[in-house]
């Protein structure tokens, strides 16, 4: 490990990796920055009463960034009233995914919301990235083959 460590600091210079830079500092499980970004999310969610900010809302934060967490992102973008719906949708949706699925599809659905949901939770944005829609069509698709597969 430590003959990869040695090489990976020593790669090309202009190459910028934030997990990489952290992970060479020792600084990957306590980032700082992603402490004050979750602070400042949970305050604008705290003070916003029934407005709501709009897509994209989240990146008018102080510290110029989004908020790197899909339940904060939703409700800031949508409020607490609609986004507590949203939330609620897509937890239904996965969850119908999952249960109305045989043991191979409940494995699926797990796969699949590891590798293409559960990054929305410490990164990315639900909105810029096409891997959420794709995500949540998956679902939706799965759940629609077990409707058609109980009627036959």
């Amino acid at each position: 490990m430590e003959f990869i460590f040695r090489y990976l600091s020593g790669v090309n210079s202009k190459m910028n990796s934030y997990v990489l830079s952290n992970l060479l500092a020792g600084e990957f499980f306590s980032s700082s920055s992603r402490i004050h970004i979750y602070e400042e999310s949970r305050a604008i969610i705290g003070n916003m009463g029934l407005s709501m900010y709009g897509l994209f809302g989240d990146r008018n934060m102080s510290s110029g960034v989004y908020s790197h967490n899909i339940i904060y992102e939703i409700l800031i973008s949508f409020g607490w009233f609609f986004g507590v719906i949203v939330l609620t949708a897509l937890l239904t949706i996965i969850l119908k995914a999952y249960f109305s699925s045989s043991k191979n599809g409940k494995l699926l659905v797990v796969t699949f919301s590891l590798a293409l949901f559960a990054r929305y939770f410490i990164s990315g944005s639900f909105v810029m990235e096409q891997m959420f829609y794709i995500y949540v069509a998956i679902m939706i698709s799965i759940i629609i083959g077990n409707k058609k597969k109980r009627v036959v």
